[in-house]
């Protein structure tokens, strides 16, 4: 368990303004030294004047060299560097680190894998390559963070990256690669003809490649009625299943009367189930008259 010490040190008025947290863990660019702003979060340095943030605390480490500082010992320097009109929240240790920004393969990966499994719960994601952008060291980049994810790729892909640097200005970068995308997906466990009523036996899900495929894959199949003939082994995909009736007996529905300049609109009742272009009778309630029209869309009929 972390413990904090609260490390309250007295201006000449001794009356604390402001209560700043310091850092745990702290990363500073090598062979540069260490100023009291690297010690805080953004939101603390707004807080404290613009001379006394560029007071250096520490000299230079070299490339990855690590320091462990003692809540008391940085107590002490802070007051030696003129720290003193600030209550600070300092942890029990602090771990400074030297070490340049760089955008690490396996937090891109993880990043992508949790976007991507947002949009495709049931599949996995392997990387065969991954190219991630070069930062200028001037920029003087400290976080990243990816652009909005809205499509699973296909195969290769591209994803933008927002970097930002110290001074919270943000430039995007391109990180690109190539995956590999397997899905759970339903398999014919043998040869099944056009019309077959689907059965649990007729049916395996197991793990295959799908990261070039143009179709989707059905939640489920038992019970659906194939429209094209399977081999053993093929993959059922939702365009080889009967689709159900978007219209059923008793739904109301509304009737559109169409003229060359001129449209009605009227409301009915089903009296039989169809699917999208095919023909249905509507009684309209008003006139008890039925009509025979086609159905256009879930809902609604077109009289011609």
């Amino acid at each position: 368990m972390k413990i904090f010490i609260f490390c309250i040190l007295f201006s000449l008025n001794l009356y604390a303004k402001e209560v700043l947290q310091i850092k745990e863990n702290v990363l500073v660019w090598p062979q540069e030294k260490i100023h009291f702003s690297d010690l805080l979060f953004k939101k603390d340095q707004k807080k404290v004047p613009a001379p006394l943030l560029k007071r250096v605390i520490f000299e230079a480490l070299k490339n990855g060299e690590k320091k462990v500082i003692s809540s008391e010992r940085l107590a002490l320097i802070l007051r030696r560097k003129g720290v003193q009109e600030f209550a600070l929240h300092i942890p029990q240790e602090i771990h400074l680190l030297a070490q340049p920004f760089q955008l690490k393969e396996e937090a891109v990966r993880s990043a992508l894998r949790k976007a991507w499994s947002k949009l495709c719960r049931e599949c996995r994601f392997s990387f065969l390559k991954l190219s991630l952008p070069q930062v200028p060291k001037n920029f003087r980049a400290h976080s990243w963070r990816l652009s909005p994810v809205t499509t699973v790729p296909r195969g290769s892909f591209s994803q933008k990256v927002f970097i930002s640097n110290e001074k919270d200005e943000k430039r995007f970068f391109w990180i690109q690669g190539q995956v590999q995308i397997i899905q759970k997906v339903p398999v014919a466990t043998r040869a099944l003809s056009f019309g077959t009523k689907l059965k649990a036996e007729d049916v395996k899900w197991e793990y295959r490649d799908v990261t070039y495929a143009v179709d989707s894959v059905p939640s489920s199949v038992e019970g659906k009625i194939l429209k094209k003939g399977l081999r053993s082994k093929d993959i059922i995909w939702f365009s080889d299943l009967k689709r159900g009736k978007v219209l059923h007996r008793g739904d109301e529905v509304k009737v559109s009367i169409r003229k060359s300049n001129w449209v009605l609109s009227l409301r009915g009742v089903a009296l039989q189930d169809a699917d999208v272009g095919e023909r249905v009778r509507v009684r309209i309630p008003k006139t008890r008259k039925v009509l025979t029209a086609i159905v256009s869309k879930e809902g609604e009929v077109v009289l011609q």
